[in-house]
């Protein structure tokens, strides 16, 4: 730790005077900064959050050990805090050692890909940020990558700095950076270097990339000749509830000429394409005008098109073809030219081209439109089969602009593609924790099907509740935008969005349960039963702010705290909560499932005047009138007010359907019918609702629990 704390200090004193120009001085404090908020960065004693965990960011679980082998035979020998230790032959005495604002980071929880090849540590808290790192060694081209992951789980945004450190197995005494032979090589910033130690030693030669070409995102590095150090360092800002990620690859050469090589043919969109498009959207450091669309990376240009062949040539120019001919598994579709952004081959040994639209779709196939044209400079046109391309993109512009969500009702398939919809099926069936439920289609927001080791499929509702469970329908079917029907089985698609995501402000009660789900409604038991040691108590379900389980304790051991008066503690009589979702369907909820039930408090809005209780107008015997609900009030109250008799409550009721009784808040209009003239006796249901319109105007989350007496 005190090595490590020296090398920190002793780095970032020699940064500014070890990077070339464009990225040294005062720059390397600033290398990467996003989403720049106006306000101070939140202290180590801020609020932390919850963490999130992010399908696809998130590494999934499934391998039990680790492959510290990478293609070229070269060993990385991973530590618990995400460090390698040694490399093969001391290349490494500890490399790429995290630390945020100069605290390292010091490991958490392991998590291993199926495959073997990547581990996930973390996360590893330090004030408001959620810290993961992600280690992955490469079987292919034979190198290790980081992906550190950064989280703002705080509602203030947050900046820190961000430093990896190594200490090379030997002084360096050889760096190599690419391009540097450029006479505009001084003013490029820098994104990969190769460095070399005596070369008598057997150690290897290591290559570092820490960038993409062109891109103004990358951490400052310093690599002083004749020491063994090394540091990257960045200074990242995030808004609150932002993710971002940091990625910096690593390889070991026996040949410094070896190391030189991979550093200049380092293939940025083939080997970013090996990372899931959720987490390469995030990295701050990677991006270099390359739309992510879905499994599809296009790289582009503001200032002309773009055509990439498959041998990694580069070309610029105008693309010449006017439209493109999609032959998919749903049908023939026919693209103008102004429809499309971009287009490109996956899988090299696919002729399959996926092709990007400026409205956020994604469609794949066979393309049957012909070969792809290319004016290049001085006015020669070039064609090139499909056979030879990797990727051909039109120019940035507000029409074909630099990202392009999908921002409708869409379906994303395993292929990656992603289709929007006219129409799509009117309910899904959705076997869950509390039974099977029919959802309709006009109460949900999406349904993801990328199911995992930890969860099965997820609904959003339309209120923001969050629902695990298993779509059951085999079969979906849409009416696609482009005009053809889809018609596909459930396991080939990953997602169903419904409507647009947006904001949530959902007003129910929330009900927060132990698998993860959160749902919006209200409590439809009108009473909760508790047995204490001194009895049992009956608590009106409107009487209650919030419901928690007891910490340690046995499944329905809870505490409730009321809007007025003292806390209770006990044990829920029943084994089921009944609630009622927002869209009005009603499930049985396993109390040992349950971990809290909060309900939004009444607002502190003063009551309107309401005229006297004794005041003679307030008895009702023709005509309808409205009422407006105070504090104090329930409908039996109210009923004794107007009526003069609190039997009549019901008649309140019957005209009021859409408001509650266990529900009712101050400020609440009610229709108040007249009296039955043919009947003047009170109804024979004249049970009184709870609970009463309370406004509290103190706070006793912190009373105790009541307890038994002790002797």
């Amino acid at each position: 730790m005190a090595r490590t704390s020296y090398l920190i200090v002793a780095l970032m004193a020699l940064v500014a005077a070890s990077l070339p120009a464009r990225a040294g001085g005062d720059d390397f404090a600033r290398a990467i900064r996003i989403s720049a908020p106006s306000a101070p960065p939140r202290p180590d004693t801020a609020q932390a959050g919850e963490v999130e965990v992010l399908e696809g960011v998130h590494l999934e679980g499934g391998g039990d050990s680790f492959q510290s082998t990478d293609g070229e035979g070269y060993q990385w020998d991973i530590s618990g805090g995400g460090t390698v230790s040694d490399g093969s032959r001391d290349a490494y005495d500890g490399g790429i050692i995290l630390t945020v604002d100069g605290t390292t980071f010091s490991g958490g929880e392991t998590v291993i890909s199926g495959d073997s090849q990547e581990m996930q540590i973390g996360p590893w808290r330090r004030g408001a940020l959620a810290v993961w790192r992600r280690v992955y060694v490469d079987q292919q081209r034979g190198y290790c990558r980081w992906i550190d992951v950064f989280q703002n789980t705080s509602d203030e945004p947050i900046v820190f700095t961000v430093t990896h450190v190594s200490d090379l197995g030997g002084s360096t005494r050889e760096t190599y950076l690419p391009d540097s032979d450029r006479p505009d090589a001084a003013g490029q910033i820098q994104w990969g270097m190769a460095t070399d130690d005596d070369p008598r030693s057997d150690r290897p030669s290591l290559a570092h990339v820490w960038g993409t070409p062109n891109s103004s995102n990358v951490p400052a590095v310093a690599a002083p000749l004749g020491t063994d150090d090394m540091a990257f360092v960045a200074t990242l800002e995030l808004a609150a509830g932002e993710t971002a990620a940091v990625c910096i690859f690593q390889a070991q050469r026996y040949a410094m000429a070896d190391a030189q090589r991979f550093v200049d043919e380092f293939d940025h969109e083939a080997e970013l394409t090996k990372i899931h498009p959720a987490l390469r959207r995030i990295i701050v450091n990677m991006q270099r005008n390359i739309l992510i669309a879905g499994p599809l990376a296009l790289r582009r240009s503001d200032e002309a098109d773009t055509l990439v062949l498959q041998t990694g040539r580069e070309m610029g120019g105008k693309l010449l073809n006017e439209q493109f001919v999609i032959e998919a598994f749903y049908g023939t579709i026919t693209l103008q030219a102004d429809q499309v952004i971009g287009l490109g081959r996956v899988d090299p040994g696919d002729m399959q081209v996926h092709v990007a639209l400026a409205d956020g779709q994604i469609i794949a196939g066979r393309l049957t439109s012909g070969p792809i044209q290319l004016q290049a400079e001085g006015e020669t046109t070039m064609t090139v089969p499909v056979e030879r391309l990797r990727s051909a993109a039109f120019a940035i512009s507000d029409a074909r602009p630099a990202e392009a969500p999908l921002d409708a009702a869409g379906v994303t398939l395993r292929s990656g593609q992603r289709l929007t919809f006219l129409s799509g099926p009117e309910q899904f069936t959705y076997l869950t924790a509390y039974g099977e439920l029919s959802l309709p289609a006009d109460g949900l927001e999406s349904i993801d099907l990328a199911a995992t080791q930890e969860r099965l499929h997820l609904a959003t509702l339309a209120d923001g509740s969050r629902l695990s469970g298993l779509l059951t329908d085999e079969q979906l079917a849409f009416i696609l935008q482009l005009g053809p029907s889809l018609a596909v089985a459930r396991d080939i698609v990953t997602h169903v969005q419904l409507r647009p995501p947006e904001e949530h402000n959902p007003q129910g009660t929330a009900l927060r349960l132990k698998n993860s789900d959160l749902l919006y409604g209200r409590l439809a038991d009108e009473t909760l039963e508790l047995a204490t040691p001194y009895g049992t108590i009956a608590v009106a379900a409107g009487d209650i702010s919030r419901l928690a389980v007891e910490r340690n304790g046995q499944p329905g051991q809870v505490r409730i705290d009321p809007l007025e008066g003292p806390a209770v503690a006990g044990k829920l009589t029943r084994d089921a909560l009944s609630f009622e979702l927002t869209g009005g369907v009603t499930i049985d909820v396993f109390v040992g499932l349950v971990s809290s039930v909060d309900v939004p408090r009444p607002p502190a809005e003063p009551p309107p005047e309401q005229p006297n209780e004794n005041d003679s107008d307030q008895t009702v015997s023709d005509g309808e009138r409205t009422y407006i609900a105070q504090k104090g009030d329930s409908f039996w109250i109210i009923a004794r007010k107007v009526y003069g008799q609190g039997e009549y409550w019901s008649l309140i009721r019957n005209a009021n359907p859409d408001v509650d009784p266990q529900t009712l808040r101050v400020g609440d209009e009610l229709i108040i019918p007249p009296l039955p003239e043919e009947d003047d006796s009170p109804p024979s249901d004249t049970v009184a609702p709870e609970p009463e319109v309370l406004e509290p105007d103190t706070d006793t989350s912190n009373e105790a629990p009541v307890e038994a007496p002790t002797d």
